[in-house]
């Protein structure tokens, strides 16, 4: 896999192309997956995507008001998330000779 990545523009061009397909298919699965109306390994990929928790952070702060003592659930996961990529990053992208 880190021949795929030759470059740190490669990298994140490639990880923001995969991050956005993936999102845009499991887009209608984010509504789905917290409501509860998928079950099993369904509900399992949906909750694997980091759009599942952003839409309701930016649908309720912005239109119904909500505060952090609402979405702090949300932000956790979310601050998880970015972790895990920026550790994937660290790990799977070569470092930049100086």
């Amino acid at each position: 896999m880190r021949g795929m990545f030759r470059s740190l523009l490669a990298g994140l061009a490639a990880g923001a192309a995969l991050g956005m397909a993936l999102t845009i298919m499991a887009e209608s699965a984010a509504d789905h997956a917290s409501a509860g109306a998928l079950s099993g390994m369904a509900q399992l990929l949906g909750r694997g995507f980091p759009m599942t928790y952003f839409l309701p952070v930016s649908v309720g702060t912005f239109t119904k008001g909500l505060g952090y003592s609402d979405l702090w659930f949300n932000a956790l996961v979310l601050a998880l998330f970015a972790a895990g990529f920026l550790i994937a990053a660290h790990t799977f992208l070569r470092k930049q000779e100086t």
